[in-house]
């Protein structure tokens, strides 16, 4: 839950925020200005923000005039404050100007036919524009209307108020004047701006010399939902992340009741392991604070089901190719209606796949040669039942590897550093697969012991030899020597 921080303030104290900022305290800010006349300071101990997103920016707005800022020095954690400033707290003021009236107001007399105040009409005769004004005021006493005979304008206006133009006849001509209504906006403060983080703010007042001193600090806990799926009996581990708070945690508490997952903080309280302990959808809610009081709360959605059975499923593809797997529904009591892949990190570099969660089928598809990647596949009916397949997916390449090389006659070499990219367990078998095609032009004499093939020139010609390699899983991989 984010609390709304106002600051604390005094008699002589104001402080607002114009951002969508959320803050709150017990004191209100109507209560004074931040600096009183007479250069006395007097800040609140701290002021407390919190931001919907970390890279954003807390707007603290202070009742310093834009154009007295200069009369004041600001540092933050020891340094000249330097994150911008900028006007707020901004007043609305209307205008009229007067500039195409007949005589600009000194031709006189006029009749103001018409002005609307909240839906409410005036009218009077006026000779000269302080007349007017006088008259304005006593309609609209909280207007505070001025003339600003420099610039022909009528300023004023209360915060609240709807304005409208004026009409306005001259009576020795009849001519009719309209006087548009303007708007303009006074920045009445001065905002800086602070980050995420923990600010120590310096205020000193450069004709006084009279200083004072606020922390700021400024949080962004965001709520954070994560789900997971488990079979009973299985446990797994979620660390949280504090990033969001500016001081050091001192508290994480699960607020949520007992389910049928079961909770429990580990490592100092960072992380939290959870266990499988019945059928259905067990939750955790767990609130982190820290030293300042902020808080962060995530939340952990554990499905908890039955296992039907665990079992492996392997396919061999070659580059390009692909299949489909599917599980036969019969093994399950309840009708299927769910399947995800609980170890989609294992599969995506030399093949993957993707859920059929119509069919309850699996698509797998070679990505690149050569190597095996794994899902693993869980299908669950409506009863919480269900099943685990971990499937092996293995790309081989694309037909046998080729060996080349030129011997003079009577010379005798070996060659040991076979590509065995397709096989997956260990060797059990080398032979060679052509024998017939060898013997005329070179020998070829086979060592399975080192993996090794030690060849001899007997004549000049070519000869090959198909040297096959079989593994304990039944794969099988083949090197062509032409010699």
């Amino acid at each position: 839950m984010k609390k709304n921080i106002l600051p604390f303030i005094s008699t002589l104290i104001a402080f607002a925020v114009t951002l969508p900022l959320a803050f709150s305290t017990n004191y209100s800010a109507s209560e004074g200005p931040l600096f009183a006349t007479g250069n006395f300071l007097n800040l609140p101990d701290t002021l407390r923000y919190e931001l919907d997103d970390c890279s954003e920016t807390g707007e603290v707005c202070m009742d310093i005039l834009l154009n007295d800022i200069s009369d004041y020095q600001i540092t933050a954690n020891g340094q000249p404050y330097a994150n911008g400033i900028a006007g707020c707290k901004n007043d609305t003021t209307y205008f009229y100007s007067y500039f195409q009236l007949f005589g600009q107001g000194n031709l006189g007399p006029y009749i103001l036919q018409s002005w609307d105040i909240n839906g409410s009409s005036f009218t009077t005769t006026f000779n000269s524009i302080p007349e007017l004004v006088d008259s304005m005021n006593a309609w609209d006493p909280m207007g505070n209307w001025t003339q600003d005979a420099g610039n022909l304008l009528i300023s004023g206006g209360a915060e609240g108020n709807t304005y409208q133009d004026m009409t306005i006849q001259v009576v020795t001509t009849g001519g009719i004047n309209n006087l548009a209504v303007n708007t303009t906006f006074v920045a009445q403060g001065t905002a800086i701006n602070f980050g995420f983080g923990v600010h120590e703010v310096i205020v000193t007042n450069n004709n006084s010399g009279i200083s004072d001193s606020v922390f700021v600090l400024v949080a962004c806990p965001n709520t954070e939902t994560n789900d997971f799926s488990l079979l009973v009996g299985q446990d797994d581990v979620y660390c949280f992340d504090f990033s969001e708070l500016p001081g050091a945690v001192t508290s994480v508490v699960n607020i949520c009741g007992e389910t049928v997952v079961g909770f429990q903080l580990v490592n100092s309280n960072t992380c939290v392991e959870f266990t499988g302990m019945g059928v259905g959808e067990g939750n955790g809610c767990f609130v982190a604070c820290d030293e300042y009081n902020f808080c962060d709360t995530t939340y952990l959605n554990v499905q908890s089901q039955v296992a039907v059975g665990f079992n492996e499923a392997s396919a061999m593809l070659l580059p390009g190719e692909s299949g489909q797997w599917c599980i036969d529904p019969a093994i399950f009591p309840g009708n299927l209606d769910t399947i995800f892949n609980y170890c989609p990190e294992s599969s995506g570099t030399y093949a993957d796949v993707a859920l059929d969660e119509d069919n309850f089928c699996v698509d797998y598809f070679a990505i690149q040669s050569a190597g095996t990647d794994t899902a693993c596949i869980v299908i669950c009916d409506d009863l919480a039942n269900c099943d685990t397949t971990i499937f092996y997916l293995t790309v081989n390449r694309d037909g046998p590897a080729f060996f080349y090389d030129t011997l003079y006659l009577n010379e005798e070499t070996s060659f040991c550093d076979f590509d065995l990219s397709n096989l997956q367990g260990t060797v059990t078998a080398m032979i060679n697969g052509c024998p017939d095609q060898s013997g005329t032009a070179v020998l070829y004499d086979i060592d399975p012991v080192a993996g090794c093939v030690d060849y001899t020139a007997l004549a000049e010609g070519k000869d090959t030899a198909c040297i096959y390699f079989s593994d304990d899983q039944a794969f099988m991989d083949t090197t062509l020597m032409i010699v």
